[in-house]
């Protein structure tokens, strides 16, 4: 299940769809209600892509081979996720 947009604030999850573009700034909760620990982001499943660019993103210079490693059984895997989706069409 992907949430996107979503937040959870007080057990209630609010959608980026369901604020209808509206600026967040004229809501009716004082705005010191609105603390960052109060709103949690709802988990997302990281794509096999976006684990990919983190890879690549923290890898070390001056030992890349690990990284790479990795990055090649990254896009094992994607090629894989992409087969299989295309076969479901």
């Amino acid at each position: 299940m992907n949430t996107g947009g979503c937040a959870t604030h007080a057990s209630r999850t609010v959608c980026a769809e369901d604020l209808g573009g509206e600026e967040i700034g004229r809501s009716e909760v004082p705005s010191q209600m609105l603390t960052v620990d109060m709103v949690t982001e709802a988990p997302r499943k990281m794509s096999t892509q976006d684990r990919i660019n983190e890879v690549l993103d923290n890898c070390p210079m001056s030992n890349p081979m690990p990284c790479l490693a990795e990055v090649q059984r990254l896009n094992e895997q994607l090629m894989s996720e992409i087969l299989a989706r295309h076969k479901e069409d």
